[in-house]
């Protein structure tokens, strides 16, 4: 260890060297003696800081991150700046690692885990400490279209590269956006200690927690798509959030069909990184999450339900896939409070999807294969508080799009009579949201795209208490019917004080009436 730390020492004093000699740009004036000496000595106690939390010297990363911190005010605002796009150091990097390293030294002091480890899990997890990657081609402000389609080759589908080429849509790319996980959710996953395994059947996890499932994943372990699906069930998020949405259908000329709103909460009660958000009633009876959802403007002859009823949903979902997701509902037309059996294969009320896609997957009932690791422009995290949508149809991100490293996941559906012969997800490596879809029919052929749009939490002005991505939208672009369904989140709260009695199915029959 003490070869590399002074490998990486002499390259700092290299470039500091390089930095001192060279001529100074009209706004930035030369750095002095002593401002040189400032900037050496944060990165390098900061670089120190990283080699403890690596090697599991908690107590030794906090004092190093915080004399990081004391160096790093001293900087002045050029020189911060400088440190920030060569070097990939900031003040909210600093702080960030600063909270990790003291989570881990109250949990289990010095020693614990391996350096690979944390290695392979704190590089995962900060993948644009040094900005966009680059390709040669794709620059933010780049507009792709029609006209030069050609530029996205290879990090575009072809099922999406057709549409651009063909003039449904175009994108303007924005600089890749660095999110990391809250802070408690890095503790929880680097304090597993890569202990996490897959059940039998892989159903359930063995082992788990809190915090990213496989954080270290091998590429080439043949589970690998199996283990990317468990790591978007439990990737961070938020413990409570209740959202009021907007669902429209529209035809190939973009006129609406119909239109409903919905009304929308969901709490979760195990594996939370935050501990005091477990639930311990929920707990003994092994259900992970909770949701509630009330239909509002149903898009289907109403006629016979009495004014003011609305369509509600309860759902359960457990630990272990074993056990098929609890639904319970009240009918639109009587009130009455029924079970129904989750069909995850059934059309959803006649849209362009299919329950499985609003709800999510039952994971023991497909085959999941990781395809590869790959740079994908992909729709990018939405710098404002709602997003757009357009192209032809209306249901294209017309936000703009942005590179990110990606896992390219294949899933099968087990069930012969399943719609889809396969999905094909685009997974953000850093955050593990799905960002897009294909689906394709029994013959093989692209019959349907899921796109997402994510809000950055940091414009989320309601929502203060969130660092993980926020759902601001989805559409399904039906390509064979050529019918779009765009689901528009107006407003969201994560985070804020919700009541567990609202799942109750007592205060679902109540609506009902």
């Amino acid at each position: 260890m003490r070869s590399t730390s002074l490998f990486r020492t002499l390259a700092v004093l290299s470039a500091a060297a390089l930095w001192a000699c060279s001529a100074p740009s009209p706004t930035q004036p030369r750095a002095g003696v002593l401002g040189m000496n400032d900037f050496l000595l944060a990165f390098n106690t900061y670089s120190t800081a990283q080699t403890h939390l690596k090697q599991g010297r908690h107590p030794e990363a906090v004092v190093e991150y915080e004399q990081s911190l004391t160096r790093y005010a001293r900087l002045a605002p050029a020189t911060r700046e400088r440190l920030r796009t060569e070097f990939g150091l900031s003040r909210q990097q600093i702080e960030r690692e600063l909270l990790i390293a003291r989570g881990l030294a109250d949990r289990h002091g010095s020693g614990h885990g391996d350096v690979a480890f944390r290695t392979r899990v704190l590089d995962g997890f900060y993948p644009y400490r040094r900005g966009t990657p680059l390709t040669g081609t794709i620059t933010p402000g780049l507009r792709i279209s029609a006209e030069n389609w050609q530029a996205a080759q290879g990090l575009l589908p072809p099922q999406l590269l057709r549409h651009v080429s063909a003039g449904d849509f175009s994108i303007v790319v924005q600089e890749t956006t660095d999110l990391p996980p809250s802070a408690a959710y890095i503790v929880a996953t680097l304090g597993a200690g890569g202990q996490v395994r897959l059940g039998d059947d892989g159903a359930e996890l063995e082992a788990y927690r809190a915090g990213l499932p496989f954080a270290a994943l091998s590429e080439t372990d043949p589970q690998a798509g199996l283990k990317v699906a468990w790591n978007i069930r439990y990737r961070d998020s938020a413990d409570r959030i209740e959202q009021w949405t907007e669902t429209v259908s529209r035809d190939s000329r973009g006129q609406t069909r119909y239109t409903f709103s919905s009304h929308s909460a969901q709490a979760f009660g195990m594996y939370r990184a935050r501990q005091e958000y477990n639930v311990a009633d929920w707990q003994s009876s092994g259900i992970v999450a909770k949701e509630y959802v009330q239909l509002l403007g149903f898009p289907f002859d109403q006629t016979s339900a009495p004014a003011g009823h609305a369509m509600g949903f309860v759902r359960h979902r457990y630990r272990t896939d074993r056990r098929p997701i609890g639904q319970w509902m009240t009918a639109p037309n009587s009130g009455q409070f029924r079970t129904v059996g989750h069909n995850p294969e059934a059309s959803a009320l006649g849209f362009t999807m299919i329950a499985e896609d609003v709800v999510g997957e039952q994971i023991p009932t497909f085959d999941w294969r990781l395809e590869a690791r790959q740079l994908a422009l992909v729709p990018g995290f939405v710098r404002g508080r709602t997003a757009r949508f357009g192209g032809s149809g209306g249901g294209y991100p017309t936000d703009s799009w942005e590179l990110r490293q990606v896992y390219v996941l294949e899933t099968r559906p087990r069930s012969p009579k399943h719609p889809y012969s396969r999905r094909v997800l685009y997974v953000d490596r850093q955050t593990a949201v799905p960002l897009y879809a294909l689906m394709f029919d029994a013959e093989g052929r692209h019959w349907r795209t899921l796109l997402y749009s994510y809000g950055h939490p940091r414009y989320a002005q309601d929502n203060p208490n969130v660092e993980a991505p926020i759902l601001l939208g989805r559409s399904w672009i039906d390509h064979r019917a050529e019918r779009t369904t765009v689901s528009s989140v107006n407003r969201s709260r994560y985070n804020h004080e919700l009541s567990l009695e609202l799942f109750s199915f007592s205060r679902l029959m109540q609506r009902g009436k």
